[in-house]
């Protein structure tokens, strides 16, 4: 950043300090950031240049302090929000060293307090490692350690699983993703949509989409409909995944909607706020709410003449040619 360009930003939020100040009642932060841009106003070119340059060290050297906390395992005394700041800010060249201690911290036991805070955290380790200018040779073994892991907690096992897919994409855009490779990522997503008691089936849906339309080698549309299907009518798979399910009909096959009317108007009609949700889902235009009333009327018409009226103004709402 130059100076000139520091300046300037200075500047302005001395400007908008301003303004709030006139055309609203000042808060105490307000008067202490406006306190703060008058007196760098004070300041030379040179005195900006050092200030900027300072502030950059520091927030180097507190990166670096709490860098230890994410990367190692035993040393979590660190605050959640430092942790999770540094695994979200690492860079895309870390040493085979770094990546290691990364990738022990990810095979580690997880805590008994805190499992979110610590997961979230760990999420974003994932995330760091699938930036990095070569993906780690140990990511893709590292995920299925974790998702085939049934003792994990489950949210950290469907962490894992949204990894799956967003590997292949990478691999697949580097054009270094191996036959082997797609192969492992396609039976534990074929897995998973088999655990219906959990929210593993939606999350393997929405990575076999992503992947079909990314290439539709990886998965054909036939393949990402027929388990679609099969999610959205059988009962022992969570709310969840049906409506997951639903909103990928809606993408692939959007005529399936009007089609399957009578099961979404009395999903409506049994649960009105599941109900609200998956018509959002499958909505692209019209009135949302005009939309859900029309099917609960549908649900109840016992004609099948004026059902199939509504029906026509129900696709018309929903944009299905």
């Amino acid at each position: 950043m130059s100076t000139r360009v520091f300046i300037s930003s200075i500047v302005i939020a001395l400007g908008l300090v301003v303004y709030f100040y006139f055309e609203n009642e000042q808060p105490e932060e307000v008067e202490q950031e406006s306190t703060q841009a008058e007196q760098l106003l004070g300041k030379s070119p040179s005195q900006l240049k050092a200030i900027e340059e300072e502030m950059i060290i520091t927030e180097s050297m507190t990166i670096a302090s709490i860098s230890k906390d994410v990367q190692v395992p035993e040393k979590t005394e660190a605050p959640y929000i430092d942790r999770f700041h540094c695994a979200s800010s690492l860079q895309p060249d870390l040493s085979e060293q770094k990546v290691e201690e990364l990738v022990d911290y990810l095979r580690s036991d997880l805590p008994d307090k805190g499992m979110e805070e610590e997961l979230s955290v760990r999420n974003e380790v994932l995330q760091s490692l699938l930036r990095q200018f070569e993906v780690p040779e140990q990511y893709l073994k590292t995920l299925s350690q974790i998702y085939g892991n049934e003792s994990h907690a489950n949210l950290w096992r469907d962490y894992a699983l949204q990894h799956f897919a967003q590997y292949a994409e990478r691999k697949f855009l580097d054009q270094t993703l191996a036959q082997d490779e797609l192969g492992v990522i396609s039976t534990v997503l074929e897995h998973a949509l088999e655990e219906a008691g959990s929210h593993f089936p939606g999350t393997a849906l929405i990575g076999m989409l992503n992947l079909h339309e990314l290439d539709q080698d990886f998965f054909t549309k036939e393949e990402v409909v027929g388990s679609a299907l099969k999610i959205k009518d059988d009962t022992r798979y969570s709310k969840s995944s049906q409506l997951t399910a639903w909103q990928v009909l809606n993408t692939l096959k959007p005529e399936e909607s009007v089609s399957q009317l009578d099961k979404l108007s009395a999903i409506i009609n049994d649960d009105p706020s599941l109900g609200k949700v998956i018509s959002r889902g499958i909505v692209e235009t019209g009135d949302q709410g005009h939309l859900i009333k029309l099917m609960k009327a549908y649900h109840k018409i016992e004609h099948e003449e004026d059902r199939r009226a509504l029906r026509e103004k129900i696709s018309y709402l929903q944009g299905v040619k």
